[in-house]
């Protein structure tokens, strides 16, 4: 036995390490090398830094040999991130390198190696020096404080960017929140600060550059009230080199005031009357399908996802995207994303909706084109986007195809069939004829035999007008899966109510409440609970149907093979 253990155990670890090698190489490969600046362009004499990125876990670290020739390397620090986003874990890891050009003009940061990878060169513009600015040269602590723009509409994007320059070392150090007398405005924070060296009028500076986007819907002028730095100076006599902090006097106090700013807001362009003001530099209105194909079939739902990108304004300030579809189609919109992706230029405003298309009908129908006005800030005029209107052809399900026609009896006077269709070759031996009137006419006897029997058994009579409930059909419960998906609480409850009908064909619930008693599944009970909230009463909160689905799609299958024997009424709450 022990021989015959051995080898397999042997097999199973040669399986075990040839597995883990693969899957370390699969994530080395995988692994990116992303690379990115903090400023440009940079003065020769101010430092900036570069960033790399890769979303792999690596031991090793890039070469940086490679910047030698154009960069100084000042520091370098190496940092290493891990999340868990719905179970899933995620690594990488970061450097930081402090850079300072050795020479003016274009320069190129070569590629960077890392193991088999490499990041892509970037290029930076590296200006000559600024001159001394007046009345700052000679301050050990200073702020300047510039908007960008001057003028601008009510509405637009103002950025506003702050630097405070440090020649001495400071403790305690505080910097004020832009204020304004707007007391509506909107000011967001741009990402964390950016630290850098320069030299300006010959002396070395510590330069903190802090960036926010400002938002106004008043007009006028816009004040921006003085920021106010203030923090103590740290006297470099007065330190100890103790691992226990710094020892003596306390420094001196500083405070310093930036200069006021005022911004003249202009209001909207009367050629932006009746429209959304959306006054942005770059505005764009993209759609995708949850398939390529835009043939559809009935009952099922097909996902058109629009999604509007706008810089320089928040998804705050986005509008809903209206869309008129035909009857045919009916259309179940989700919640809206919202999201703000910000960067150092500003604000780029996302909002996304998916919509769920249920056609109820086939043919050939027309999306409508779906046209979105906004005002371009770069050329300073109105224009429009646009997604151009598309044809759509939507078939009949399988299950709802047409069934094939089963053989007729033979031909009587009453049913004359046209001449032009017989053919001498379709009709088999004289015999037949005869032996096929003599089956079909015993099978049409015993048919009517059976349902004079069974009639003779039923208390009431179904109507001709009530729909087979003995087995659900396919576009039904596609329809309910719609409704629920797409958050319609009134095609839901009918849904709902036809599928009580299908799952209870004996003694069908009347009403959502019926269901309810019926079932015995108590997470289904507390959804119809809310569903009927939802209908008959006043309710903050939307209606959420993706869990009310999720209950109702665990329930087992419903007995298809009792008839009915009570004829539906109207339900008490009709929905």
């Amino acid at each position: 036995m022990s021989t015959f253990i051995r080898p397999r155990r042997k097999a199973c670890l040669r399986s075990l390490v040839l597995i883990t090698a693969l899957l370390f190489s699969g994530s080395a490969a995988s692994a990116e090398l992303a690379a990115r600046l903090s400023r440009n362009p940079v003065s020769i004499d101010e430092s900036f830094q570069l960033i790399l990125e890769s979303d792999g876990q690596t031991d090793s670290d890039p070469d940086f040999s490679v910047l030698e020739q154009d960069f100084q390397i000042l520091s370098q620090s190496r940092s290493q991130n891990i999340q868990m986003i719905n179970a899933k874990v995620t690594r990488s890891t970061s450097w930081r390198l402090k850079l300072l050009a050795r020479r003016t003009g274009r320069l190129t940061i070569p590629a960077i190696p890392l193991g088999d990878d490499s990041s892509k060169p970037l290029s930076i513009l590296v200006q000559n020096a600024a001159p001394p600015q007046p009345g700052l040269s000679g301050d050990d602590i200073f702020l300047k404080v510039e908007a960008e723009p001057a003028q601008a509409f009510q509405g637009e994007q103002i950025l506003l960017n702050i630097q405070l320059y440090r020649a001495v070392s400071t403790d305690n150090a505080t910097l004020t929140q832009p204020e304004t007398d707007d007391p509506d405005i909107l000011i967001k924070k741009l990402g964390e600060d950016d630290q850098y060296e320069t030299h300006i009028g010959g002396r070395r500076y510590l330069a903190v550059e802090r960036r926010y986007a400002l938002f106004t819907r008043k007009t006028g002028t816009l004040n921006l009230q003085p920021l106010l730095f203030q923090g103590e100076v740290i006297d470099p006599g007065s330190r100890r080199g103790t691992p226990f902090g710094r020892f003596g006097s306390p420094g001196q106090f500083r405070r310093i005031q930036s200069n006021p700013i005022s911004i003249e807001i202009k209001p909207a362009p009367t050629l932006a009357a009746g429209n959304s003001w959306l006054p942005s530099s770059n505005l764009q209105l993209v759609e995708q399908w949850s398939r390529d194909s835009r043939q559809f079939t009935i009952g099922e739902p097909v996902t058109r996802t629009l999604t509007l990108f706008a810089d320089g304004l928040t998804s705050a300030q986005l509008p809903d995207i209206k869309i008129e579809l035909p009857a045919a189609l009916k259309q179940y919109p989700d919640q809206p994303l919202l999201r703000d992706r910000e960067s150092r230029e500003g604000i780029t405003g996302i909002r996304q909706v998916k919509v769920a298309i249920v056609p109820n009908r086939s043919g050939h129908f027309t999306l409508p084109a779906i046209n979105l006005n906004w005002w371009n800030l770069v050329e300073n005029r109105m224009e429009t986007a646009v997604i151009p209107e598309q044809q759509i052809e939507v078939t009949p399900a399988a299950g709802d195809q047409q069934r094939p026609v089963a053989a007729a009896p033979p031909a009587t006077s009453a049913s004359p069939r046209p001449a032009q269709q017989v053919s001498a070759s379709n009709y088999p031996p004289a015999a037949w004829p005869v032996a096929l009137t003599l089956f079909f006419a015993l099978g049409w006897l015993g048919t009517s035999i059976a349902w004079w029997y069974r009639a003779k058994k039923v208390h009431r009579v179904v109507s001709v007008n009530t729909p087979n409930r003995n087995k659900p059909e396919k576009a039904d419960l596609r329809a309910l899966r719609a409704a629920c998906l797409g958050n319609e609480p009134e095609a839901a409850g009918r849904a709902l109510l036809a599928w009580g009908g299908y799952y209870w064909p004996d003694a069908p619930p009347l009403t959502l409440g019926g269901i309810a008693e019926k079932t015995a599944n108590a997470g289904l009970k507390k959804e119809i609970a809310l569903l009927e909230r939802s209908l008959y009463a006043e309710t903050s909160s939307p209606w959420q149907g993706a869990e009310l689905w999720k209950h109702l799609d665990k329930e087992p299958k419903a007995d298809a093979g009792k008839p009915q024997t009570e004829e539906p009424v109207v339900p008490l709450h009709p929905v």
